[in-house]
């Protein structure tokens, strides 16, 4: 690890990362009832749930490949983190002090590594495989919904997988992580919302 990457553990929504009020849940919501998805979290509906979790209910370095790692923001969306950059750093948006570049694997894994030993700390799960037992049971969404692993997922999959040596093959093809067996499973943003839910930082 760099000098440049050395960090006291930010592990997000038990820092003020998660929104305190309805107001705030359902700023983004649309009116679009029926091109709209509810949030599995709160009471807005959206047009890309996913992007609003990411940005709203979960810790900014969730997404890796598109958060702010200077400004530790989440876009949610590469062009937006791309005008940001450019704007905000007046940088190239190849800058890969900003942006989530090979240097920055280990201290993600160790963040993420780091939240769900909070979140299982706080639901009383002795282990990570506890953890996976009890979103099995909280964790249930409709045909639909099902949270899936999709290929743009399945690089940030693989280095947890690795840097951890969790002996899982995901091959290339999109996953659908319910029930969600298997350690990595906990990191899709459907499943770590809602545990996260369950705590009771997330009340505060």
């Amino acid at each position: 690890m760099h000098e440049d990457d050395e960090f006291e553990p930010d592990y997000g929504p038990f820092e003020d990362e998660l929104p305190k009020n309805d107001a705030m849940y359902i700023r983004a919501s649309t009116k679009r009832y029926n091109k709209g998805r509810k949030c599995p979290t709160c009471a807005g509906i959206f047009t890309n749930v996913s992007r609003h979790v990411l940005r709203t209910h979960l810790p900014w370095y969730v997404a890796a490949q598109t958060a702010c790692w200077q400004c530790k923001i989440q876009f949610a969306q590469n062009s937006v983190l791309d005008a940001h950059i450019a704007e905000c750093h007046q940088s190239d948006i190849k800058n890969t002090s900003i942006k989530f570049t090979e240097d920055k694997y280990e201290r993600w894994v160790n963040l993420m590594n780091g939240l769900l030993d909070v979140v299982s700390k706080e639901l009383e799960c002795d282990t990570l495989q506890d953890l996976c037992n009890l979103a099995d049971k909280i964790c249930v969404y409709p045909k639909h919904s099902e949270p899936i692993f999709q290929g743009k997922d399945l690089k940030l999959v693989s280095i947890f997988n690795a840097t951890n040596e969790y002996v899982f093959e995901f091959g290339s093809k999109n996953i659908i992580v319910q029930p969600p067996y298997s350690i990595p499973f906990l990191l899709h943003w459907r499943i770590l919302a809602s545990l996260i839910q369950q705590t009771e930082h997330y009340f505060r």
